[in-house]
């Protein structure tokens, strides 16, 4: 597995600490995780990290929209390519103006409560354990999360057909 530390959005992915991720298909591993619920429960900490952001954008365009939520390059060339689908919040990337003649404002409400992270310094690993990486299915271990919830509320209005504007980008 790769020793480079990623910030992966969950998209409405259901990421737990121990789980594998495979970068190389943006993906999880499924019904594989690197340690028990034992070890995991004891080398896991909680800490608090309460955050509150707002912002508007008033662009539509899908690069807009990844930078709005924070998106890194790589994933979303997996979602523009159809390699992972998404949910939750991150349904707003699928979300187009219907008509030209339409001007849209997105508002996003980002807030944090907490991290929880695995402490790795001193855990062992077994042979069952060894086997999982050797076989090559994941290149990554999910080791912290950082819990979130993002909104995202587009608004449109229809300029109609005497609007003054002529771009189609402009808001009001």
């Amino acid at each position: 597995m790769a020793s480079d530390l990623m910030n992966v959005a969950a998209l409405g992915r259901p990421f737990t600490l121990g789980m594998l991720y495979d970068a190389r298909r943006d993906e999880l591993v499924p019904g594989l995780r690197l340690w028990n619920d034992k070890t995991l429960e004891e080398k896991t900490t909680e800490t608090p990290q309460h955050s509150n952001h707002f912002e508007m954008s008033a662009s539509d365009s899908t690069e807009s929209k990844s930078t709005l939520m924070d998106i890194e390059a790589s994933l979303k060339a997996s979602f523009m390519s159809g390699l992972i689908q998404v949910g939750g919040s991150a349904k707003y990337l699928n979300d187009e103006k219907k008509f030209k003649n339409q001007s849209r404002v997105t508002l996003q409400y980002k807030a944090t409560t907490k991290f929880k992270q695995m402490l790795i310094t001193d855990v062992t690993l077994d042979t069952e354990q060894m086997e999982v990486i050797k076989e090559g299915l994941a290149t990554h271990v999910v080791t912290g999360i950082l819990y979130a919830q993002v909104r995202s509320q587009p608004g449109s209005e229809d300029r109609g057909q005497h609007a003054s504007c002529d771009k189609e980008d402009s808001f009001f």
